[in-house]
């Protein structure tokens, strides 16, 4: 009998309150563990496409190290040889970010590149971590909190794809804007506890086309 996952329905809670979404489909009903023998495991997180009678199908793969991790208690992260806890929450939460903005897209009718959904979750990954402590923080605090979060996202990163290939470039590319705008909103809004305008400016990043978002980025 297979061991229940810990739900990732807290995720796309927390994504749907942070970008005022209404996404019916829940994120659970579609979450499989990835077989020991998939040649893709290495990258702990795969969501799946496809489309049957112009209906979007979703399935979003997890390495079940990724369960695992997010199953141990905080205070046994990690043993040795295992994934770390924020390792596995930032898979999920790349996972989770995948499927809302599809689903979402999906009701929009609107057309989706990989290089947006990348995007988007590395953006996503930092301003959960950021609206889960900073908010109520002094100014100085919130921007110190920030900058641990900006910089475990952005500045200590390792890439799975070499440079010279299709993804390899494409990862970094997002991961060069995410970090920017990241850069940005934490310069105007987070140390001088401007959140109500934060969000303001994020829900409208999030609806914003691709080349509209890297105009945003480059503009700020």
């Amino acid at each position: 009998m297979l061991k229940p996952h810990p739900p990732l329905g807290p995720l796309q809670h927390t994504l749907s309150n942070l970008y005022a979404l209404d996404v019916p489909h829940p994120v659970d009903a579609f979450v499989h563990p990835m077989d020991p023998s998939d040649p893709e495991l290495h990258r702990g997180e795969v969501l799946l496409v496809g489309t049957d009678e112009d209906e979007l199908q979703l399935a979003l793969l997890l390495a079940p190290e990724v369960f695992e991790a997010l199953s141990r208690p905080p205070e046994n992260d990690a043993p040795e040889g295992s994934m770390p806890r924020f390792r596995a929450w930032c898979l999920a939460l790349e996972g989770v970010s995948h499927f809302v903005f599809l689903a979402w897209a999906a009701d929009q009718r609107r057309k989706v590149r990989e290089l947006e959904l990348e995007l988007q979750a590395d953006v996503d990954k930092y301003l959960v971590a950021v609206m889960q402590r900073c908010p109520g923080r002094s100014p100085s605090e919130a921007l110190r909190l920030s900058a641990g979060v900006r910089r475990a996202l952005f500045e200590r990163v390792a890439f799975t794809d070499h440079p010279g290939t299709e993804k390899g470039q494409r990862y970094r590319l997002a991961h060069r804007v995410a970090s920017r705008y990241a850069r940005a909103l934490e310069r105007r809004f987070v140390r001088v506890g401007r959140f109500e305008p934060l969000l303001r400016e994020v829900r409208a990043f999030y609806r914003a086309d691709l080349p509209n978002k890297i105009d945003r980025v480059v503009g700020l």
